[in-house]
């Protein structure tokens, strides 16, 4: 994976590319490695420096690896702040696709929320067990979810999900309409 960032190209590759490429790196621990699994390796240049002009030996270093190790095709996804790509920039190549991004809304009627905690006081005195049943009914309520609305009526065999009344708040359940927003992509700044 690459990543271009204020001009800090990093690189994250398996042990076997990192060696063969020759450049500076360093492993990124996985706490959740095997003992003997295949550590990845992040390696990071600042492309501004001086040492990364032509005919400098960080840049050729880099220009070596470009040429024998990372040479197969790739697809590059490119997110650019900066500017307005209303019109197609003939720079960016022949086959750019330039997706805008729109926001997919649905709303939700009569949904019932619980009582969520209003500062942190509440959450740190709050025990465990409301906070999980708090995170259930966001995933609950992130898939549209039935079981959330006011007149639902499911079979208890079914299901015996009620929505959480925690114990730190003196309010109870509100019913409300409720709008999800779903984004794929990156997010739009404005």
């Amino acid at each position: 994976m690459f990543t271009l960032v204020e001009g800090v190209l990093t690189i994250t590759c398996d042990r076997a590319t990192y060696e063969r490429a020759g450049l500076p790196g360093t492993p990124i621990p996985d706490p959740h490695a095997r003992k003997h699994g295949t550590p990845k390796f992040k390696i990071e240049l600042n492309l501004r420096l001086p040492s990364m002009l032509a005919g400098k030996k960080g840049f050729e270093r880099l220009l070596h690896a470009a040429k024998s190790v990372f040479m197969g095709q790739m697809t590059w996804l490119f997110h650019d702040i900066s500017s307005d790509l209303s019109t197609t920039d003939i720079s960016l190549g022949q086959n750019v696709e330039i997706k805008h991004i729109k926001p997919q809304t649905e709303e939700l009627k009569d949904v019932i929320i619980p009582p969520f905690p209003t500062n942190d006081a509440d959450v740190s005195k709050s025990n465990q067990d409301d906070v999980t049943e708090l995170l259930e009914w966001l995933s609950l309520a992130a898939i549209s979810s039935p079981r959330i609305e006011q007149g639902d009526l499911v079979d208890e065999i079914i299901s015996r999900y009620a929505v959480p009344n925690t114990s730190a708040s003196t309010s109870t359940s509100t019913i409300q309409n409720l709008t999800k927003i779903t984004y794929t992509g990156f997010l739009p700044d404005t």
